[in-house]
């Protein structure tokens, strides 16, 4: 809901071994957004909750993204929005 309330309008989407289920503790969280300017936001609060990090990557549009992490990004989970591939 933080995210969302931070981004309106954007795609959030948890990609990379979070999503996939075969994270391990020292993995961090990655998510990704899209339709939305980088926005400073303060994650120490969920960092130390959740005892990972969390990194942010935001990108105008879908087709900005590097081809690679683009595959990865469309394998995750769509928290809020939608992608349209």
């Amino acid at each position: 809901d933080i995210l969302e309330e931070e981004f309106p309008g954007a795609t959030i989407i948890l990609f990379g071994s979070f999503s996939r289920g075969d994270d391990t503790s020292a993995s961090d969280i990655d998510i990704a957004i899209i339709g939305r300017k980088e926005k400073e936001i303060n994650l120490e609060k969920f960092e130390k909750l959740l005892e990972r990090k969390i990194n942010i990557n935001s990108y105008s549009a879908l087709k900005d993204v590097h081809k690679d992490l683009r595959e990865n990004i469309c394998n995750g989970i769509v928290l809020v929005g939608g992608i349209q591939l």
